[in-house]
């Protein structure tokens, strides 16, 4: 079964992407992950719930802060769904309606860059995976 959808064949990157730094991080590749976790509004997770860190609401302070930061261009995803939890409970005016999906995630998606228990992926233009439920 497909995890996964490219409204694209080509392997472009989307135009917000900045200039002035490199994105994606340098040391991203294609790699594909059998379980990731991510937070979202919806179970099944719709596209909206794949967005860049740079595309969701944050304060200007915030933004001007992580502008320089590849990562901030990219999609969080964890390991392990422990992560989630702490962060729900240590933040719950900002985590507290949203559900926490799991699903897998297909190299043909974009470069992804996996730290400890956090995968940041920077998704190909007009592609996200499919299939992230609670």
């Amino acid at each position: 079964m497909q995890t996964w959808k490219c409204h694209m064949s080509t392997k472009k990157f989307p135009s917000f992407y900045p200039t002035h730094i490199t994105v994606p991080h340098q040391d991203a590749t294609e790699k594909s992950f059998e379980c990731l976790y991510r937070f979202a509004d919806a179970s099944p997770a719709t596209s909206s719930d794949f967005r860049a860190r740079c595309n969701e609401p944050c304060t200007d302070r915030y933004r001007k802060k992580h502008q320089n930061n590849p990562r901030f261009y990219g999609t969080s995803f964890f390991t392990c769904k422990r992560k989630l939890d702490k962060l729900q409970e240590m933040h719950p005016d900002g985590f507290a309606t949203k559900l926490i999906t799991n699903g897998a995630v297909s190299q043909e998606l974009g470069l992804s860059l996996k730290e400890t228990k956090h995968v940041c992926l920077w998704f190909y233009e007009g592609c996200f995976p499919t299939g992230f439920k609670v």
